[in-house]
Protein backbone atom coordinates (compact mmCIF):
# COMPACT_ATOMS: atom_id res chain seq x y z
CA UNK A 1 0.00 0.00 0.00
CA UNK A 2 2.89 2.33 0.77
CA UNK A 3 4.18 2.11 -2.80
CA UNK A 4 0.83 3.42 -4.09
CA UNK A 5 1.03 6.43 -1.79
CA UNK A 6 4.55 7.09 -3.05
CA UNK A 7 3.44 6.62 -6.66
CA UNK A 8 0.51 8.96 -6.10
CA UNK A 9 2.90 11.58 -4.78
CA UNK A 10 5.12 11.12 -7.83
CA UNK A 11 2.25 11.55 -10.22
CA UNK A 12 0.83 14.60 -8.49
CA UNK A 13 4.20 16.37 -8.23
CA UNK A 14 6.61 17.52 -10.89
CA UNK A 15 8.09 14.07 -11.33
CA UNK A 16 11.43 13.41 -12.98
CA UNK A 17 13.44 10.39 -14.02
CA UNK A 18 15.72 10.50 -10.96
CA UNK A 19 12.79 10.00 -8.60
CA UNK A 20 11.40 7.03 -10.51
CA UNK A 21 14.75 5.34 -11.08
CA UNK A 22 15.56 5.75 -7.38
CA UNK A 23 12.49 3.63 -6.62
CA UNK A 24 14.56 0.62 -7.75
CA UNK A 25 16.83 1.05 -4.74
CA UNK A 26 15.19 -1.57 -2.53
CA UNK A 27 16.64 -4.31 -0.36
CA UNK A 28 16.32 -6.91 -3.12
CA UNK A 29 15.91 -7.06 -6.86
CA UNK A 30 12.59 -8.88 -6.61
CA UNK A 31 11.15 -6.23 -4.28
CA UNK A 32 12.36 -3.54 -6.70
CA UNK A 33 10.73 -5.33 -9.65
CA UNK A 34 7.44 -5.74 -7.83
CA UNK A 35 7.21 -2.19 -6.56
CA UNK A 36 8.52 -0.82 -9.85
CA UNK A 37 5.77 -2.65 -11.72
CA UNK A 38 3.19 -1.17 -9.37
CA UNK A 39 4.52 2.33 -10.00
CA UNK A 40 4.63 1.69 -13.75
CA UNK A 41 0.98 0.62 -13.69
CA UNK A 42 -0.01 3.71 -11.75
CA UNK A 43 1.82 5.97 -14.18
CA UNK A 44 0.10 4.30 -17.15
CA UNK A 45 -3.37 4.53 -15.56
CA UNK A 46 -2.95 8.24 -14.92
CA UNK A 47 -1.72 8.90 -18.46
CA UNK A 48 1.38 10.54 -17.05
CA UNK A 49 3.75 8.33 -19.05
CA UNK A 50 2.75 10.00 -22.30
CA UNK A 51 3.23 13.53 -21.03
CA UNK A 52 6.88 13.52 -19.97
CA UNK A 53 9.85 11.79 -21.57
CA UNK A 54 11.60 11.85 -18.18
CA UNK A 55 9.01 9.43 -16.80
CA UNK A 56 9.72 6.87 -19.53
CA UNK A 57 13.45 7.34 -19.09
CA UNK A 58 13.10 6.81 -15.35
CA UNK A 59 11.15 3.60 -15.91
CA UNK A 60 13.84 2.29 -18.30
CA UNK A 61 16.52 3.02 -15.71
CA UNK A 62 14.47 1.56 -12.87
CA UNK A 63 13.79 -1.72 -14.69
CA UNK A 64 17.44 -1.97 -15.73
CA UNK A 65 18.61 -1.54 -12.15
CA UNK A 66 16.25 -4.32 -11.09
CA UNK A 67 17.62 -6.69 -13.71
CA UNK A 68 14.46 -6.57 -15.85
CA UNK A 69 16.08 -5.60 -19.13
CA UNK A 70 13.13 -6.97 -21.16
CA UNK A 71 10.73 -4.67 -19.33
CA UNK A 72 13.16 -1.78 -19.81
CA UNK A 73 13.29 -2.54 -23.52
CA UNK A 74 9.50 -2.69 -23.69
CA UNK A 75 9.18 0.78 -22.16
CA UNK A 76 11.94 2.06 -24.45
CA UNK A 77 10.16 0.72 -27.56
CA UNK A 78 6.86 2.30 -26.49
CA UNK A 79 8.46 5.70 -25.92
CA UNK A 80 7.24 7.91 -28.75
CA UNK A 81 9.91 10.60 -28.78
CA UNK A 82 13.24 9.23 -27.58
CA UNK A 83 15.98 11.66 -26.62
CA UNK A 84 19.66 11.23 -25.74
CA UNK A 85 18.77 10.26 -22.19
CA UNK A 86 16.44 7.53 -23.49
CA UNK A 87 19.21 6.00 -25.56
CA UNK A 88 21.81 6.37 -22.79
CA UNK A 89 19.44 4.74 -20.28
CA UNK A 90 18.91 1.75 -22.54
CA UNK A 91 22.61 1.39 -23.42
CA UNK A 92 23.64 1.66 -19.76
CA UNK A 93 21.02 -0.89 -18.72
CA UNK A 94 22.10 -3.33 -21.44
CA UNK A 95 25.73 -2.90 -20.45
CA UNK A 96 24.89 -3.45 -16.78
CA UNK A 97 23.12 -6.70 -17.64
CA UNK A 98 25.97 -7.93 -19.85
CA UNK A 99 28.50 -7.28 -17.11
CA UNK A 100 26.40 -8.98 -14.43
CA UNK A 101 25.95 -12.08 -16.61
CA UNK A 102 29.72 -12.42 -16.93
CA UNK A 103 30.21 -12.45 -13.17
Amino acid sequence: MEVFREAGDLVSQDCDSHVISAMAEFDGLEEGRRKGSEIHGRVIRTGFIDSRIAVSNGLVTMYSKCGSINRALSVFKCTRARDEVSWNSMVAGSTRMAISRRL
